[in-house]
């Protein structure tokens, strides 16, 4: 019996390469949000800090010309703070799509896995079968022989 071929092989190779790249883009995309989000735990902690200052220079003698540098730097990091959020939203929205496009790649090679599989069943069926024919048929020639001989 002849060997066991799978005529879509060159296109489960390319499933499965696609899906390695759909893996790895799914891992960029994971690492850029978990950056932006780094990014973002900083611009607040700068934030919160930058309220504190401005807290501690309305108590006592206030001096103008630091309030007015403290407001700027509070501006310029809620501002930045705003940023990275837009940021992380864009790194949310590319992550999600870049999952889904990832589990479509994974189904889709999931799928012609599944059609070898039982290609290859229904292969090991027919050699089995095949296999036992011919022990039938040597049995059948072994028992002929004996009735022939007397």
């Amino acid at each position: 019996m002849k060997r066991f071929s799978f005529n879509l092989q060159k296109l489960m190779d390319i499933r499965e390469i696609r899906r390695h790249l759909a893996e790895e883009k799914l891992g960029q995309a994971l690492g850029e949000k978990v950056r932006a989000e780094e990014e973002l735990g900083r611009a607040v902690s700068e934030e919160e800090q930058a309220g504190k200052v401005m807290a501690g220079m309305t108590r006592g003698a206030v001096n103008i010309a630091l309030v007015q540098h403290a407001l700027r730097y509070k501006t310029s990091t809620e501002e930045e703070v705003a940023r990275c959020r837009k940021v992380v939203k864009q790194a949310e929205d590319k992550f999600e799509s870049a999952r889904a496009e990832a589990f479509e790649r994974i189904n889709e090679h999931e799928v012609i896995l599944r059609l070898r599989k039982r290609k290859f069943e229904g292969y090991l069926d027919a050699y089995w079968w095949e296999y036992s024919k011919t022990l039938d048929e040597v049995g059948l020639l072994r028992h002929v022989r004996r009735r022939r001989v007397p």
